[in-house]
């Protein structure tokens, strides 16, 4: 599990967006939270990108956005670079204050295939 916080200042825009890159590990990145805290009132907007392509939301001209709100996704996105990295992009239409948005990441390890394993399966279903 990892777990990041993405400071999104005053007058932040979507086209010149705060960035944070988060180190993670290979895996299959299984769940995302994300949570808006109080005060937010909608006006911060966020995406997840992973390597050029924004992963979270799935619809390219949308972010999330809400107000005392946590997200909480079960998704299966493959990472198979060792320590690689997850971009969180934010930006704010409030004028006053900035906000903090926090992120949590579950990256699970898929079990290692031997051979002695596809031997186990192929039998499994042979036998019923």
């Amino acid at each position: 599990m990892y777990a990041y916080s993405l400071t999104v200042p005053v007058g932040s825009t979507e086209s010149a967006p705060v960035e944070l890159r988060c180190k993670i590990s290979a895996g299959i990145l299984s769940r995302i939270r994300i949570t808006f805290p109080p005060g937010c009132l909608n006006l911060v907007q966020v995406v997840v990108y992973y390597q050029a392509h924004q992963i979270e939301p799935w619809n390219r001209n949308a972010a999330f956005h809400s107000d005392d709100y946590t997200f909480d996704m079960e998704c299966r996105h493959t990472i198979i670079e060792p320590d690689t990295e997850v971009t969180l992009r934010g930006w704010s239409d409030d004028d006053t204050y900035p906000h903090t948005i926090d992120f949590v990441f579950d990256v699970t390890t898929p079990p290692a295939v031997t051979v002695e394993s596809l031997l186990q399966r192929f039998g499994d279903a042979l036998v019923g």
